[in-house]
Parts: C-alpha cells; sequence; structure tokens
C-alpha cells in the first residue's frame, strides 16, 4: 500500500499518482512524505526510478532483518529502526522493522507491516508544524520521537514482569520462576540489541556531514537521543536484576 503526503505552499494535499512523485521533489519549495507498506515490486521499483537511492540501499530493502542502522549517501540518509511491540498472547517482543530515506525535501518509509507509531507521527507532522517546524528534520524527529516515546511502556511493563517474579522467588519459591527469569533476560537482551544501535543513529543525526537536516533540528534528536539512553540504562538495570 502507497501513502503519498506532501506539504505545498502550507496546505497538506494527498496524492494517489505514484508517477507525480519525481515532480513533487523537483519542487524545492515542497516536502513530500511517501510510505510503502508491505510494497509490490512494482512500488519498490518506484524507489529506483522516481528517487534514484543507492544500489546498496535498495539492496538493504530487500533483505529485511536488517541491524538499526544510518547510512550516509551523497544527497540522501538511508536509515534501518525499529518499532517494537508486546505481543498479547505469549508477552514475547514484536519487532516492526522500518526503512527511511531522508532526502533535503522528502521522507521515504518502508516496512512490510502497519505500524501505529508512523502514522500517528503523519497525524502530530499535519497538526504540529507551528511548533515542531515544517522541514524535512521535522517529519523525522516525528517518527523518531514516536518510536522511542513507545518503548516507555513497554520497559514499564517488563518491569512489572521482574517484580512479579521476584514475589514468585523470595514470597513462595516457584522452580518455573527460573524459566521465566530465562525468557526475559532473552527479551531483554533481544531489546537492548535494537536500542544501543538506535542511539548511535541519533550520534550521526546530530552532526552536521552532510547538511540535509536543518541547523535546528539538532536540538529536538538531542532530546530523543536522551529518551533513548534512559531506555538503554533502565534494560541494564532490569538485567542486573534478573542476575
Amino acid at each position: 500500500m502507497l501513502t503519498i503526503k506532501a506539504l505545498c505552499q502550507g496546505e497538506f494535499r494527498s496524492f494517489a499518482d505514484s508517477e507525480s512523485i519525481k515532480a513533487l521533489i523537483a519542487q524545492t519549495d515542497s516536502l513530500v512524505w511517501v510510505d510503502m507498506v508491505a510494497p509490490t515490486a512494482a512500488e519498490r521499483q518506484l524507489l529506483h526510478t522516481q528517487f534514484q537511492f543507492h544500489p546498496l540501499a535498495l539492496e538493504d530493502i530487500e533483505h529485511r532483518h536488517q541491524r538499526p542502522k544510518i547510512e550516509v549517501y551523497s544527497n540522501h540518509y538511508f536509515i534501518v529502526v525499529y518499532a517494537i511491540h508486546l505481543g498479547e498472547v505469549h508477552e514475547n517482543l514484536d519487532l516492526h522493522e522500518i526503512a527511511i530515506f531522508l532526502g533535503k525535501n522528502y521522507v521515504v518509509t518502508v516496512h512490510s507491516d502497519p505500524v501505529p507509531e508512523l502514522q500517528a507521527a503523519l497525524e502530530r507532522w499535519e497538526h504540529s508544524t507551528e511548533s515542531i517546524g515544517s522541514d524535512v528534520g521535522a517529519v523525522l524527529y516525528a517518527i523518531m520521537d514516536g518510536l522511542v516515546d513507545e518503548y516507555f511502556p513497554l520497559i514499564d511493563e517488563l518491569a512489572d514482569r521482574v517484580e512479579m517474579l521476584e514475589e514468585k522467588i523470595f514470597d513462595h519459591f516457584d522452580r518455573q520462576a527460573l524459566n521465566d527469569i530465562f525468557t526475559l533476560k532473552k527479551d531483554l537482551l533481544a531489546l537492548r540489541r535494537v536500542v544501543a544501535p538506535q542511539r548511535d543513529v541519533f550520534n550521526v543525526l546530530m552532526r552536521r556531514d552532510p547538511p540535509i537536516l536543518p541547523v535546528g533540528s539538532i536540538i529536538y534528536f538531542q532530546d530523543v537521543y536522551d529518551h533513548t539512553v534512559r531506555v538503554l540504562d533502565s534494560i541494564d538495570t532490569y538485567r542486573d536484576l534478573l542476575s
């Protein structure tokens, strides 16, 4: 599914014709967000024909399960981040990989499943341009901030599970708690493997080479970086408690 949203001359507009993408990004005063959910082969081809992204980045789109990272090319960034949810049935972690292409006046997001955080970021971009800005940095900030903010309820849920394990062990010893400890430690390790490299992504976004992002974006990404560090600290604390 393909969604095309553009801010043109202060007005938000939706487009259904994928052939209009190249003309939109050619307008330097416009800002375009293209979102692809489970893209077809034809839709993936647009990444080459309409945007002419680097072949190595396009190869990563074909081979999912990439490590969170940022790659800097001459005229765009390629970023891989994750939305993380807790499974409703078995309380396992559900990881949703999101590939982001970032240029001077466009953002392209590619993912295989619907991600509520992206829809919320789109709505935030449309309704909060006065507070967060109307440039490409504002769109990326809305995405990243939304993803990281959702990590905190997940950490709270894991903290509750740690407390329940403490009761199982110290109040009335239950051997099953040992298996639960190993399962929870495995979840925390998986979480850390995602969050730690995403911290490095924000380090790059706060640099000025090359200057794709506006200078004013730095303070916003510093805020998301700080939140990410808090999440990492919590993960390490609960891993130590389990040990």
